[in-house]
């Protein structure tokens, strides 16, 4: 009871992490891609001369409104991190459930 305690307070530490840092730099990832793709971030409505610092403030107004491409952008590499450590843990087990096959142990013959 106590080691499940631990893994679920472990993997709430780490989605929280996950979430924290995908908020932090995604929005400046996509503003840099952007600006290499599309040329200058206008802000959404036109006239944003704060570049990076319009895309953090229009992905979190976003999030407040809510629109799907901000909570993609918040939660959808968290909701990764979990899956593949999810499937990671599960696979984990199923391997270490899984009985191995002992090998006889064949003896020599000496002269034949």
């Amino acid at each position: 009871m106590n080691h499940t305690r631990l893994s679920i307070g472990r993997e709430l530490l780490v989605a929280s992490g996950t979430l924290v840092l995908s908020l932090a730099v995604l929005p400046c990832v996509i503003y840099l891609v952007g600006m290499g793709f599309f040329g200058p971030y206008d802000g959404g409505n036109g006239g944003g001369a704060n570049g990076v610092i319009d895309m953090y403030a229009a992905t979190l107004s976003d999030l407040l409104v809510p629109r799907l491409a901000a909570w993609i952008i918040a939660v959808g590499p968290a909701v990764c991190v979990v899956a593949l450590r999810l499937i990671f843990k599960l696979t984990q087990q199923h391997t270490a459930e899984t009985p191995s096959v002992p090998t006889m142990r064949r003896e020599p013959i000496i002269g034949g």
